[in-house]
């Protein structure tokens, strides 16, 4: 039986799952780095200090050695294994030093990558507090990249650990992304960017779909020579590296895509929500005095679709996708602020906020004519009012991946595609997930007249950008 791997390189948490050609799981392995690997001190996954976030990247490549031993002594036939593919976490960069490609290529099999990597990588950077105004402006920045300067894209990170870290930045050799980096392991060599997650670093030319030389010139002196070049998703980067054929007996002819990538049609919501998600709802939830999502669901149902009127902005942090400053914001229906909203009308305006607050991101860069539907997917998928809000303001209809690996299970299918062009991937069937919401006619309307008046009320507490 021919296998297909998918791995996933989370925040706290590396995946590995493995299908047969037909999509079908054949075994699941995680590792939590927090509990797993606790001589690494993460809490969450991440080192804090301030504002700055990182991750030892030694911690990733340890995880990645446990889980393929987790599958060996599962009985794994390795050699089955026809190609690998997945997904990592957005904007983190990789800091290579000089020399390290040499020792990638040159890794002993009757070792652990772990060991052999001590000193040949810096480190990880997800999010440090950045200066965004070297760029001429906003306006021209988000004309060449797609996107204005963000301070969690990988561009504005390499610019300050070129300015402030200048030691570090001169002892490097190469710049990976997170996911061109587990590309790189897989393949023993400085594997090249997918279009996709270039576009997510303030770095790249979406018109000419090349590095941006102004763009990279301003980061650092010589970036460009420390950068892979940008491929399409379509591209094979080549095949497994010899380690891993005599270290678990993968066939030379595994093959590596490099789509090691940020799940694309899945990701959509992830990457505009990932700052002020989940967490920011928790703190509603909390500011509700609700202990449980399931009281929190209940006091949702108290309130109609359009909140009587009533709206919220919650950002506890500046998210990617906008420049609202953050705060909470609370408008009664005379358009008058508040301070505080009833524990009902609370629990729905953060979700009716969230919600609208992705489709005017949407709208913006044009991409509401083209939405079919929508998928879920993690812990805010078993939230069932929040789906139904998603599927009115949208006007589409909602479908709940079933598995909880899906960013591994979306690896397994791209490696599977890179192996035939003829397999149908069909998310929707009952296989892989289900219908769980439907839009309401009455709703949608509501909504429709309700997204004028957020984006009036937004404009109040946009940051200015250079």
């Amino acid at each position: 039986m021919e296998t297909f791997l998918g791995i996933d390189l989370g925040t706290q948490q590396l995946k590995a799952v493995l299908t047969d050609e037909n999509l079908n799981i054949v075994c699941i392995e995680v590792i939590n780095y927090d509990n797993e690997l606790p001589e690494f001190n993460t809490v969450g996954g991440v080192h804090r200090a301030g504002e700055t976030v990182t991750a030892p990247v030694l911690m990733w490549i340890k995880a990645l050695d446990n889980v393929l031993y987790r599958l060996k002594l599962n009985g794994i036939e390795f050699s089955s294994i026809k190609a690998i593919s997945g997904a990592a976490q957005q904007h983190g960069s990789v800091f290579w030093k000089h020399g390290a490609e040499q020792i990638l290529k040159a890794l002993n099999f009757r070792e652990t990558i772990v060991l052999q990597q001590t000193t040949a990588l810096f480190g990880w950077m997800l999010a440090q507090q950045v200066n965004a105004k070297f760029w001429k402006t906003a306006v021209q920045l988000a004309t060449r990249t797609g996107s204005v300067g963000c301070e969690r894209f990988t561009g504005p990170q390499i610019f300050k650990k070129y300015r402030k870290e200048r030691h570090i930045y001169d002892s490097t050799e190469h710049v990976s992304l997170i996911s061109s980096f587990l590309c790189s392991v897989f393949c023993g060599c400085y594997a090249s960017v997918d279009f996709g997650d270039a576009s997510g670093t303030n770095l790249f030319n979406i018109a000419t779909f090349k590095w941006d030389d102004h763009c990279v010139n301003v980061c650092g002196k010589d970036l460009r020579s420390k950068l892979a070049d940008c491929v399409p998703s379509t591209t094979s980067i080549g095949f497994i590296a010899d380690y891993f054929v005599k270290r678990y007996g993968f066939s030379p002819a595994c093959n590596v895509p490099v789509t090691l990538c940020f799940s694309g049609y899945i990701s959509l919501f992830q990457s505009l929500m990932d700052i002020n998600g989940d967490g920011t709802r928790t703190n509603i939830r909390a500011l509700c005095g609700c202990k449980t999502w399931y009281e929190f669901e209940l006091l949702v149902a108290e309130t109609p679709p359009g909140n009587d009127g009533f709206i919220g902005i919650y950002f506890d942090e500046l998210e990617t996708s906008c420049a609202i400053k953050p705060g909470y914001y609370r408008f009664n229906v005379d358009g008058k602020l508040l301070q505080s909203f009833a524990p009902n009308v609370e629990a729905r305006a953060i979700l009716e906020h969230q919600c609208l607050s992705k489709r005017v991101s949407l709208e913006n860069v044009c991409l509401t004519d083209e939405m079919k539907h929508i998928q879920v997917t993690g812990g805010a998928s078993e939230n069932s009012a929040l789906v139904q809000i998603l599927s009115d303001v949208f006007n589409l209809p909602v479908y709940k991946i079933k598995t909880a690996h899906s960013a591994a299970l979306g690896g397994c299918a791209r490696a599977i595609m890179s192996e035939s062009k003829n397999f149908n991937f069909n998310f929707h069937s009952g296989n892989y997930a289900e219908l769980v919401a439907l839009p309401r006619p009455f709703a949608v309307e509501i909504y429709n007249t309700m997204i004028c008046r957020y984006k009036e009320l937004i404009k109040l507490f946009t940051v200015d950008q250079p």
